[in-house]
C-alpha cells in the first residue's frame, strides 16, 4: 500500500463509545504482474468501509 486518503468519516457514539463508523477512502497501491515482474502500476480505488 502506498497511501490512504480519507475523503469522509462519520461515527455514531452511544453511551460514550463509538458503536458504528463509516469512512470513504481512496487507497493507492502497487500491483506486481507475475512473480518476476519488473514494472509496477499505481492504482486507486474508492471504498466504503464500516463496522456495525
Amino acid at each position: 500500500m502506498r497511501s490512504v486518503w480519507v475523503k469522509e468519516f462519520e461515527a455514531v457514539v452511544e453511551n460514550d463509545q463509538v458503536s458504528q463508523f463509516r469512512a470513504i477512502l481512496k487507497i493507492a497501491f502497487k500491483l506486481d504482474e507475475g512473480a518476476n515482474a519488473r514494472s509496477t502500476r499505481s492504482m486507486g480505488s474508492e471504498e466504503i468501509l464500516g463496522l456495525g
